[in-house]
């Protein structure tokens, strides 16, 4: 009997799915499940079919109507009282769960279901991340024009290091509260801290809007003017990323390899002992 793991939830942007999908591939993978994940438009246009059909991922077209999976989940918390327990011999996650290492032993029932996106698996992604890695990137034709772009900038500007400045417009307005939705004047000053740090470096700006920062030219800028699935290629090919925290970011940081600055408020310094490795 094949063993299947029930991603229910519909939504998240392209950062966020992403990220869950690495830990589920990484627990089918070490625990034999098949993956039952929502059908996405975006996913489907993003990623390379032929190393998904070579998975254990399924794309569930009934999943991915938003108002199924919203009465699935609803109906699962209402029996379950919203609670992760074992509940008619299958496993049922309504929050945050984590595979430590007491957990990484044990055997699970063959049915889950994930009703919430905080499900994660740390070890399992760090011991595969380059098998993640080749299954969740971009398809040629999304990653194409960003190479060219890297290459002729370090072309035209080599020694530079190349720093990628995501500013995240949007639904930061709103999100938190509007917290980590910053000036320009604020980016500005953290390229500046970033520019006195490093001798020698290029700013490759990548946003969700059209923006434009004024009075710079004691700074050299270059912006991306790709698609959001362009700009994430463009940021993991760069040295250094900072930017407000973010799945989008942090997945180019964990695509390339990249370490990262977040910014969380409009008080932080910039400096280069304060950039990490990102963890899906």
């Amino acid at each position: 009997m094949t063993k299947k793991i029930y991603y229910l939830p519909n939504f998240g942007q392209l950062g966020n799915q992403l990220a869950i999908l690495a830990h589920l591939i990484a627990f089918a993978n070490k625990y034999d499940y098949q993956i039952i994940y929502p059908y996405s438009e975006q996913l489907k246009k993003c990623l390379d079919d032929q190393k998904v059909k070579n998975t254990r991922l399924t794309f569930s077209k009934t999943l991915g109507k938003k108002w199924f999976s919203y009465c699935v989940i609803k109906f699962i918390k209402y029996l379950t009282f919203n609670r992760n327990l074992q509940f008619l011999g299958a496993l049922v996650i309504n929050k945050r769960y984590v595979i430590d290492e007491q957990e990484a032993g044990k055997s699970f029932p063959s049915s889950i279901f994930i009703t919430d996106w905080m499900f994660r698996f740390y070890a399992g992604v760090e011991d595969q991340q380059d098998e993640i890695k080749n299954v969740l990137s971009f398809h040629g034709q999304h990653s194409s024009r960003p190479h060219s772009f890297i290459q002729n900038i370090h072309h035209e500007l080599a020694p530079a290091a190349l720093v990628g400045i995501h500013v995240r417009r949007g639904d930061y307005a709103t999100w938190h509260g509007g917290k980590f939705y910053f000036d320009l004047s604020f980016y500005y000053a953290q390229m500046v801290q970033i520019a006195e740090q490093i001798s020698n470096c290029v700013f490759i700006i990548c946003s969700n809007e059209k923006i434009a920062f004024d009075n710079t030219h004691d700074l050299h800028l270059v912006y991306a003017k790709g698609s959001d699935i362009e700009d994430l290629c463009v940021l993991s090919s760069c040295d250094y990323i900072i930017g407000p925290p973010s799945t989008f970011s942090g997945w180019a940081a964990f695509l390339g390899r990249r370490p990262i600055f977040f910014m969380h408020n409009n008080k932080d310094t910039v400096s280069m002992d304060k950039f990490f490795t990102y963890q899906v």
